[in-house]
């Protein structure tokens, strides 16, 4: 078995295994491990969801100090990534690799012609960054941004609030109409099957987004759990995994063939100095273990693998100890 486009996909391997998806130590995805006990109301699957989720958009807003309509929930950061590549089709972006790579894959989809620099239409950047958990600082971030007036620069801050230092490196309150910033409700939350993310924009983009949008793209019950969601205090689970990240960091200094690359969020990137991602990626699975091999990251090679952090690391540790 080979790994798939993106980490995460636990059925698959559980299939290929012949074992419940239960019995599969997954450290390849990179959501939190405590999952928010949400209650939602299962009678709103009795009614068309609420168009554009204003609701949950209006409440978003004023929690985060927007104005409404500068406020986009999607179905996942993903759908905000594919709709904006599609008001853009045929211009041209700025992808800088490593990086994720549905960036790229929308931009090819829509014609946008990718290049390493500006000037360019529309920027992407990964803040902190896919698969390298590293952040972008702050207090260079808007400075930037004024340099190009005429480039739009997304900020996909899907992983920004497991940044111990989130209220400091955010860019949430931020009102520049050439930024759009991408928040999700799947990662921190440890829910990504809910399929629900936001986008914070200047209102022409907005506009410009539900345009190419169905009304309805977000299902009922995620409507509810995300003004649930918007409630709940992400730090104390932030500080929770930096903990196991430095214990595990700690772990890892016995382990000589691998190197960690520095990391502000809840996973890590190594580079292996024996052997290749595709053998330990098979290492691993054969103990049930699934770990993200970064092979198939432009700008990587097969030296590179990713680990998140969960709850129990001894498994991941077990199954390195012995490659």
């Amino acid at each position: 078995m080979r790994q798939g486009e993106h980490g995460g996909d636990i059925h698959e391997v559980a299939n290929y295994l012949g074992v419940p998806a239960s019995d599969v130590y997954d450290y390849s995805s990179n959501v939190s491990p405590y999952p928010i006990d949400i209650s939602v109301d299962k009678s709103a699957l009795s009614r068309l969801p609420e168009p554009y989720s204003r609701t949950l958009a209006k409440a978003f807003a004023e929690k985060y100090g927007y104005d409404e309509k500068m406020v986009c929930i999607t179905a996942g950061t993903t759908e905000a990534i594919d709709i904006i590549c599609r008001i853009f089709a045929g211009k041209s972006a700025c992808i800088k690799n490593p990086t994720y790579a549905d960036y790229k894959k929308f931009c090819k989809n829509n014609k946008i012609t990718v290049r390493n620099s500006l000037p360019v239409e529309l920027y992407f950047i990964c803040n902190p960054n896919n698969p390298t958990g590293q952040t972008c600082p702050r207090e260079f971030l808007p400075t930037y941004f004024k340099t190009s007036p005429s480039t739009l620069f997304v900020i996909d801050e899907s992983y920004m609030p497991f940044h111990i230092d989130e209220p400091m490196q955010t860019l949430m309150g931020e009102k520049l109409d050439n930024i759009a910033i991408l928040r999700s409700f799947s990662k921190i939350y440890g829910l990504p099957g809910l399929r629900l993310g936001a986008v914070i924009a200047n209102e022409k983009l907005i506009e410009k987004m539900k345009n190419q949008m169905s009304p309805w793209s977000v299902n009922s019950l995620a409507q509810s759990a995300g003004l649930e969601l918007l409630d709940v205090d992400t730090a104390p689970i932030a500080k929770r995994l930096n903990d196991i990240k430095v214990q595990f960091l700690k772990e890892l200094e016995s382990i000589d063939f691998l190197e960690a690359v520095d990391s502000d969020v809840n996973y890590m990137m190594c580079k292996m100095k024996r052997g290749t991602s595709d053998e330990l990626f098979r290492h691993c699975l054969n103990q049930r273990v699934l770990i993200r091999d970064c092979s198939n990251f432009e700008g990587l090679d097969n030296r590179h693998v990713r680990f998140a952090m969960a709850d129990d690391m001894s498994p991941l540790l077990e199954a390195l100890k012995s490659f």
